[in-house]
């Protein structure tokens, strides 16, 4: 089903909807919101606190303000009677840097929907950078929030959804278990809810459908697969020693372990599906080296996938020096490769000329064929879909499996997702540096970019993490092409570059090789770095909007630095830390071992971060504990009937079956 199918859209916004990253009716209805505001709730200016969120339906009563702050800051501030008080009127006050173009919009007498998080100055409470919707006449008594798009205004996006929704007929794989109104009646009610109330129930079953078909997934494609080996492996410990008597380091006892555990296994009767968790830092990488070595000693070919071209390069790279000393030939497959050398990589994988293929997504394309492929390993497994990770282990009958992940999953999530998958753990990082972590408050900015300048000249180098890439939305976050401009004049001398994910592959591939190299020494960047790149002279860590991220992902990125010889420094930057924030920024701080963080983090923030955006279901109900034990129960349920087995089976060979069941025109 395409856009075009949907009454309405027109060839111009369908063109700002690919744009944004939009390409199908399944895109646009599985963009859920991030979060709901209740305009039923009394406002209550005097009772905010600071971190509050708080909405209200106000009138604009004077002109907006606007006051030049410095360079490349503009303050907004208007000023609204609010309408949905209890008693008295009362007034409330929002503001916006950098906004200009809300002074221009905002008339005195236009009525606003505004909902935002609770700043205070000096005692006065202010609504900072929310979100406000004019009225356009049907007012509603909850609004859905979602995350701003690119080139995309919010008023073209809620006119597609809405008439995407007319249009379109939702089938769950899991209706007939759910009952009511199923899946498609949930979907709708996410996105126009009637109450938040609603909205909770709606959010609970589009993430419950969502993981139970992702559970469903893994115990389809774990059954249908061969369990007994289908080839062998020759037992050549004295050549796998001599590999390992190689590496210029030492393994840790974990590594050892691991290694013997794992190429045990590759010698059992049985077909291996295992999962390798390790804490950042702590040798996966020569862990599946080892693997891949042992499977060449039999003629046999292995495959790595990693998430992003950026980390497929680098794996490459560390592959290269390891492997082919010993005869062991890798190639590298991404998406940006010419046209001539991907027909020379495809020659080389389908001939058996290559042993080891390391690549991103572009491994399951159609063309690539491989020659005696034997051993499958995916690295950041959370990254990818179900049927993702299925499309390139199907490309070899009997393969042997092995799922490896940074982002060290809680027992619980793992035990119900993977089942009988057998885990091994890497506990400990090999010896070397030290990295603390340390707040630094907004006073203290610039002290802390004259230390960076210090270390910069000293050849030292830093990761600067922003959670945007640009300011083209209405919240305060920090965005990374700003930040560049900002400090790229002081730290020019000594290499300053910018890096996030809308770059092309070959421009974010020139900036890394130019910060690996030690050509640039501060890198201004956006979570894209946040898996596997291993910089030795990087020493100093800065992330800001720190209470935006997870624990896992904050460790993620602290993992980046402290790699080499020299300790690093992971210093927390943010100005919206209400008290459970803080809480978990300085337990966070306090601790060290990202295996504590995960089950930390699990119990009170649930299953996002470990699930990745598609198996986590993408709306504002989290996955939790409780949610887990009712998605087994019901992906059971759905396995034990044949034909709902039988559906879900035939659904994994579409990439996209993960986010909604079947679609269909009313």
């Amino acid at each position: 089903m395409e856009l075009s199918d949907i009454k309405g859209l027109g060839t111009a916004r369908i063109k700002k909807l690919n744009a944004a990253g939009i390409f199908s009716p399944r895109d646009l209805l599985s963009r859920f919101p991030y979060s709901y505001a209740d305009f039923t709730r009394p406002f209550d200016a005097k009772g905010l606190k600071d971190g509050d969120t708080a909405s209200f339906i106000g009138v604009v009563s004077a002109p907006p303000l606007k006051k030049f702050l410095r360079k490349g800051l503009t303050l907004v501030r208007v000023t609204f009677d609010v309408q949905n008080a209890a008693a008295p009127p009362q007034k409330a006050v929002c503001s916006w840097f950098n906004r200009r173009y809300i002074a221009a919009n905002m008339r005195v007498g236009a009525r606003y929907y505004v909902t935002g998080k609770v700043k205070k100055f000096g005692g006065a409470a202010e609504l900072s950078a929310p979100t406000a919707v004019l009225d356009d006449g049907s007012p509603p008594s909850v609004m859905p929030l979602y995350r701003p798009l690119k080139g995309l205004p919010p008023s073209v996006f809620t006119e597609a959804l809405r008439r995407a929704l007319e249009a379109v007929r939702i089938e769950g794989y899991f209706d007939k278990f759910i009952g009511g109104g199923g899946l498609g009646a949930a979907v709708r009610a996410a996105h126009l809810p009637r109450s938040l109330d609603e909205a909770a129930v709606a959010s609970e079953i589009v993430t419950l459908d969502n993981l139970a078909f992702s559970i469903c997934s893994f115990d389809i494609l774990k059954n249908s697969r061969r369990k007994n080996r289908a080839f062998s492996y020759k037992h050549e410990p004295r050549k796998l020693q001599e590999f390992i008597a190689s590496l210029p380091f030492t393994l840790t006892e974990s590594q050892s372990a691991a290694i013997d555990g794992l190429v045990g296994v590759l010698r059992s009767p049985e077909t291996m599906n295992s999962l390798l968790q390790g804490d950042v830092a702590s040798g996966k990488t020569v862990v599946a080296a080892a693997l891949m070595y042992y499977a060449s000693l039999s003629g046999k070919q292995s495959v790595f996938m990693a998430p992003t071209e950026i980390l497929a390069r680098q794996h490459y790279k560390t592959l290269i020096s390891l492997l082919e000393p010993f005869n062991v030939r890798a190639e590298l497959l991404t998406g940006s490769l010419a046209e001539q050398p991907r027909k020379n990589v495809l020659f080389n994988v389908k001939t058996g000329a290559a042993d080891v293929i390391v690549g991103t997504h572009a491994l399951i394309a159609d063309g690539v064929e491989f020659n005696d492929l034997s051993l499958v390993i995916t690295d950041e497994q959370q990254r990818f879909g179900v049927a993702q990770r299925g499309a390139l282990e199907n490309k070899a009958v009997g393969a042997d499996r092995l799922v490896m992940t940074a982002t060290p999953i809680p027992r619980t999530l793992a035990l119900t997702l993977y089942g009988d998958l057998k885990e091994t753990r890497l506990q400990k990082r090999p010896q070397g540096a030290r990295v603390t972590t340390k707040f630094v408050p907004a006073q203290k900015e610039r002290d802390m970019l004259g230390y960076l300048k210090k270390c910069a000249a000293a050849g030292l180098q830093t990761f600067i993490v922003c959670p945007r890439v640009d300011a083209d939305d209405e919240t305060d976050l920090v965005s990374a092409e700003e930040y560049y401009a900002k400090i790229k004049p002081e730290f020019d001398e000594y290499g300053a570059a910018l890096l996030h994910g809308r770059m092309s592959e070959r421009q974010k591939a020139a900036v890394m090789d130019a910060f690996a190299d030690g050509a640039v020494k501060v890198l201004v960047a956006t979570t894209v770095v946040e898996v596997g790149i291993d910089v030795p002279d990087a020493v100093n860590m800065v992330i800001f909007n720190a209470e935006r991220y997870g624990l896992s992902q904050l460790h993620q990125l602290r993992g980046r630095v402290g790699r080499g010889q020299n300790d690093g420094f992971c210093f927390l930057l943010s100005d919206n830390l209400t008290d459970a924030a803080k809480e978990r920024l300085d337990y966070f701080a306090a601790v060290s071992d990202g295996f504590a963080l995960s089950e930390y983090d699990f119990s009170r923030r649930g299953a996002g971060d470990f699930l990745g955006e598609r198996q986590s279901g993408k709306t504002a109900f989290p996955v939790t504990p409780d949610l887990l034990k009712k998605a087994r129960a019901l992906a059971s349920a759905a396995l034990a009937d044949p034909p709902s087995s039988a559906r879900i089976a035939k659904s994994l060979s579409d990439l996209d079956a993960e986010y909604l069941g079947k679609l269909t025109l009313n």
